[in-house]
């Protein structure tokens, strides 16, 4: 747990005397316990992602040159070389929900050439951590053969998370994160929390149009309405 202090005012230890006792189901006095059920397994997501400065001055303001970074970005290709296998690759926080366009670098080179591209080095923060860092040092491999200049910059999470390190030495972030097991709360915490990189990255104007999205996926009437907004 990276956050700051939790919303708890009291825990409790329970201590069972008898470890050989079988698991007790506690029900209301009133209703008998309802054994028709059905037991599922739900895995933990955790998500990877790519997020921009829009705080830096830089060329990453510019959309043909973000366009130009999601078609390097072929992490498939990446984890295949380098022999990872990180999970599912996705173009949104709810996987289930992925619309991939396809990754085509054919593209990069025009895309740069709209952007007006000059060569100057960018910085690619990502965290101090072994896979993570194979695949930095591959994407600044990649980039290179296009003439993109990247300068890696590895980041330890406990030295550098709440500071404004990331903010003012990156240009880009390649980092990784772990929601609670409420896939909704946890898009949440991701957009809102301030000690989170969407906060801390995206810019006023883009801060504003994710707030009003979010306002309209909170007043949902249900689950299948807040996942069409």
């Amino acid at each position: 747990y990276y956050g700051e202090r939790a919303l708890i005012d009291q825990i409790e230890f329970w201590t069972i005397d008898n470890l050989s006792l079988p698991n007790i189901m506690i029900t209301s006095l009133e209703h008998e316990a309802d054994t028709n059920y059905i037991e599922t397994e739900n895995p933990g997501v955790g998500v990877e992602f790519w997020i921009f400065n829009f705080h830096k001055q830089t060329i990453v303001q510019n959309r043909f040159f973000r366009e130009a970074i999601y078609h390097l970005l072929d992490m498939k290709k990446a984890d295949d070389m380098l022999g990872l296998d990180i999970g599912k690759v996705a173009s949104r926080f709810s996987y289930h929900k992925s619309q991939l366009e396809k990754k085509d670098s054919t593209k990069i080179d025009g895309l740069l050439a709209s952007a007006n591209y000059q060569g100057e080095t960018l910085i690619l923060g990502v965290l101090d951590h072994p896979v993570m860092k194979k695949q930095a040092l591959w994407i600044q491999k990649m980039a290179a053969s296009h003439h993109i200049q990247l300068e890696v910059r590895f980041f330890a999470l406990d030295k550098s998370f709440y500071t404004k390190d990331f903010e003012e030495q990156a240009d880009m972030l390649l980092m990784g994160d772990i929601p609670p097991d409420d896939p909704e709360l946890g898009f949440l915490d991701f957009c809102y929390n301030p000690s989170l990189l969407c906060q801390r990255f995206f810019s006023p104007s883009i801060l504003e149009e994710l707030h009003a999205k979010l306002e309209k996926m909170k007043i949902a009437s249900d689950f299948l309405e807040r996942e069409r907004e």
